[in-house]
């Protein structure tokens, strides 16, 4: 019999932020507000997310700011206003 089982990485992107220099890349462009989830799979199905990091996505190179958690709560809620 065969198991398969892994890891995945999700991106769940909760809104903009803005436009500002990002840190690691250096380009002035649009941040996003998000978590990273990270998911033990069984037959590509995911079973549980073990590692979670929330904060501030650059869209160019990928780097994320961690915030915490009560900056995520305020940043969430100013996102979907934006919307």
């Amino acid at each position: 019999m065969v198991i398969i089982y892994g890891t995945r990485t999700v991106f769940k992107r909760e809104g903009p932020v803005g436009t500002s220099v990002c840190p690691n890349c250096r380009h002035n462009v649009m941040h996003t507000l998000c978590r990273q989830l990270n998911q033990a799979t069984l037959f590509y199905i995911p079973i549980f997310s073990h590692q979670k990091q929330r904060g501030i996505m650059c869209e160019s190179c990928g780097m994320i700011t961690p915030v915490s958690a009560q900056e995520y709560r305020e940043r969430k809620q100013a996102a979907k206003m934006y919307y």
